[in-house]
This record gives structure tokens, sequence and C-alpha cells, in this order.
């Protein structure tokens, strides 16, 4: 087959555009391996569909944990969430900050949506609304210290697979934190707001940022999509910008399900992939497909991870058994938008569809 033809046909078939090519070194660093078996350290759960991944619930039972505000020494309040019943396995665990409000509650519906999903979830505030994204930053090792040692599931948390989220001035401060922690494996902004100067070219965290289209607090042009382009081009990364929404629509009362059903499908998925390191997931990210319209704009950088050589990988979960990223997607699955969609997306290197073994981004 010839490699012109080729290109083309991969294309038109399932994005808009080719940008931002992951090095195969890169990828090789990062093998897609099953997580081991939950004795070791957590729960693959199974296989997913569109359907389970945009569920208000998902296979764990949760519990809710309120921690007073003077609990955590230096923050606010904070409230977990986390699964029950399922012996000794370990989770990992997404820390979201609160806006500017000190409004945790506004978060709230993240907790079982997210922990039902197989991770513990930590919704937090500020200690004052005067403290700025920068200062709010310093409030994530607070809210990791205690959810790892001191915590009522301590012992349940993965130490070594933390993720970092925030919504507006907490979103701010999670693109912040992520400069200084390049152990974190995902970070999330939520709408967020720091300096329309700030950037992010030294995170090697995989970051995934939500923008709204019609957001007048932290408009998406001057600061979501241009934090997201300020990501490094060699990292994973994606930028979700929701159609006709405001600044608010991360959080409740949000009356709008169908975006509510859109950013959990996404967050979820980003998750399981860099935290879970569970390639089962790519199919909901590369591309992202608008199954509920409510996507205005969709761009993103591909991990590019081949299967790992055997003895680089823990040994495979009894079930379910299904490799990672070598099985297609399910017929189920709503097709990719059609060129023009508002999504861009890649292509491997050297890959006989490209012939290209530069790095570029457009």
């Amino acid at each position: 087959m010839k490699a012109k033809p080729v290109r083309a046909g991969v294309l038109a078939a399932s994005m808009a555009a080719s940008i931002s090519l992951l090095s195969p070194a890169t990828a090789a660093a990062q093998p897609n391996c099953p997580p081991p078996p939950c004795s070791e350290t957590t729960l693959r759960g199974p296989d997913p569909t569109e359907a389970s991944i945009g569920a208000e619930t998902g296979t764990f039972n949760t519990t809710t944990i309120d921690v007073p505000k003077g609990t955590i020494q230096g923050m606010g309040g904070a409230t977990i969430f986390a699964p029950t019943g399922t012996g000794n396995c370990k989770y990992g665990a997404v820390i979201i900050q609160s806006g500017m409000k000190l409004d945790r509650d506004r978060l709230a519906w993240y907790g079982p949506r997210v922990a039902s999903q197989g991770f513990v979830v930590m919704t937090m505030d500020a200690n004052s609304e005067n403290e700025l994204p920068a200062a709010r930053a310093r409030l994530y090792p607070l809210a990791i210290d205690y959810l790892t040692k001191s915590s009522q599931v301590k012992d349940t948390v993965d130490a070594n697979r933390l993720a970092v989220s925030g919504w507006s001035f907490g979103g701010g401060a999670a693109l912040d934190y992520s400069r200084q922690n390049s152990k974190l494996k995902a970070s999330i902004p939520l709408t967020p707001w720091e300096l329309p100067t700030s950037r992010y070219d030294t995170v090697q965290t995989p970051t995934l940022i939500f923008g709204a289209e019609s957001d007048d607090q932290a408009p998406a042009n001057t600061m979501p999509y241009p934090f997201y382009r300020s990501l490094p081009a060699n990292r994973p990364k994606a930028y979700l910008e929701l159609k006709g929404a405001e600044h608010d629509v991360v959080a409740t009362p949000n009356p709008d399900t169908a975006a509510k059903t859109t950013i959990a499908k996404t967050y979820i998925s980003w998750l399981k992939r860099f935290v879970d390191s569970d390639g089962r997931y790519d199919q909901f990210l590369w591309p992202r497909a608008d199954t509920e319209g409510k996507i205005a704009r969709y761009e993103f950088v591909k991990q590019l991870a081949p299967p790992a050589p055997p003895n680089q990988c823990p040994s495979p979960s009894p079930t379910p058994t299904r490799p990672p990223t070598s099985t297609p997607p399910s017929s189920s699955r709503p097709p990719a938008p059609a060129p023009g969609g508002g999504q861009v997306g890649i292509v491997p290197i050297g890959a006989p569809e490209t012939g290209d073994r530069g790095l570029t981004e457009h």
C-alpha cells in the first residue's frame, strides 16, 4: 500500500488535522501495562463502554468522609469519597480544589461518580478566598500528606498514583502545582483561572484542561486554551472546550446533564489512562466522540505506548483478561467526528501513513 493514500485515509476517517507527535522514546518509557492484581495495587474493573464511563455510578460502592476545617493545618475543610468493600485493594487518588469562594460542595458531584469507578477522591477548600492560585498550589502537598498518611482511607490510597484537579482558582493551582511535582500521574484543571501570562512549558504531567466557550471569568481564548498550548508538545495533553458553556458548567447546580456526562466521560477516561495506566480507555480519548453534542473544540497530543515486553509488565489480573490497546473499540461505540468536527489529532511518527520522522505542532 502506498504511503500517501494510507495517510489520507487515516486522517479522513478519524481526525480533522494532524498535530503534535510523541517520539518513540517517550512512548517506550511508559509501557502500557495492565495494573497488577488487586492484592498488589488495584482492581482494573470490567471492560469499559460509552455507557459505563457515562453512568452516574460505576461498579464500586462508595463511602463519604467529612474532614472539618482545622483538621489539616493551613487549609480549609475537605471531603473524601472512597470505594468500599474491596478488601486490601489500593486505588489511585485525585485531589480536587474548589474555586475562589471555597465552595467545594459544588464539586461534590465528582465524588461518588469518580470514586465508584475505582478512585479515592478528595475535594478541598483553601483557607481563605484571598489566596490566589499560586498560593493555593502549596495546599496540594498538605492534602496529599493527610490523605496518604493520616486519613481513614490511608491504607486504601496508592501514594504512587496521584492526580490533581481543581476549578477556577483551584484549576490554576492544579496547573501551578504540576510544575512543581513531576511525579503526578495526571492533572485535570477545570475552567482554570490564572494570570493570562502564565506558561506551563516545563510540566511533565499528562494534563487535560477543560474550557467553556462562553466563559467570561476565565475566557477560553485567554486562559484555558493558551495554557494548553503552552504545555510541552512532547507530552500527553488534551483540551476540551464545552459548547456554549459558562464558567460554572463544571460545578453544581448545573441542569445541563449532557455537559456533565461529557465532562465525566473524559475526566474518568483520563484518570484511568494515566493514573491506572489502563490503555483500554484510549478509545475514549483519541479522538473523543462527541456523543452528547457538547464539544466546541477538542485537541490532544496522544500517548503512543506500544505493548511492553512481557518481562516489563506485572502479572495480569485474573479478570478481565483482554489486553489493553490491542483490541479495537467496541462496534457499539459512536463513530469519531467527521473532518471539520472541531477535533485535531495525531498519528505515529515514522508510520507509513506519515513518512515523517520529525516532531511538529500546528
